[in-house]
């Protein structure tokens, strides 16, 4: 009985996604942006006045559509402080998106424009209203920047995040 639901259960669900599987998948992202951000990266920030370091992996996936990070700040003790995000680009709307998962369950949705060097979000955090922008600053370092909106109407802006190139070293493993 428990097969017979499970094979059920494998049918019915390739039945309901076989519409998805029977369309043309649409040709692959070419973004210079976009491609420029998939790699290995240290990241370098202050939080507290003290200062913060972490690791990125950034790389294309799910049909070379969207460019998956991992993020991931290593701490002496629990919580590791972890997120997940999912950057595209909307060909239809025209627009960059990106959606945001943290290890506190936080979901985050920013949308986004191209600017030369630079993308800029839009979107809302835990702090409230965001802007977030990205600048390549030269082949292998870019500058994340933020900005939350005050109580008080005013824009507030964190420490930057200064990303860099990861190459392969003694000190990846530690």
């Amino acid at each position: 009985m428990v097969r017979i639901k499970s094979v059920f259960l494998a049918l019915a669900t390739a039945l309901m996604f076989r519409p998805a599987f029977a369309q043309e998948l649409p040709p692959s992202l070419d973004d210079g942006f976009l491609n420029f951000l998939s790699g290995d990266w240290n990241g370098a920030s202050r939080y507290e006045g003290k200062p913060v370091y972490d690791r990125a992996t950034i790389g294309w996936g799910l049909n070379h559509q969207f460019l998956i990070f991992r993020e991931v700040i290593p701490r002496t003790g629990p919580p590791q402080f972890e997120i997940h995000g999912y950057m595209t680009y909307d060909r239809g709307a025209q627009k960059y998106r990106s959606y945001w998962f943290d290890v506190s369950g936080a979901v985050y949705q920013f949308e986004g424009q191209r600017h030369g060097e630079q993308l800029r979000w839009e979107g809302m955090t835990a702090l409230g209203k965001s802007l977030c922008t990205y600048t390549r600053e030269t082949p292998d370092r870019f500058r994340i920047s933020l900005q939350v909106l005050g109580k008080d109407g005013n824009w507030q802006k964190l420490p930057d995040v200064v990303r860099e190139r990861r190459t392969a070293s003694i000190h990846d493993n530690e």
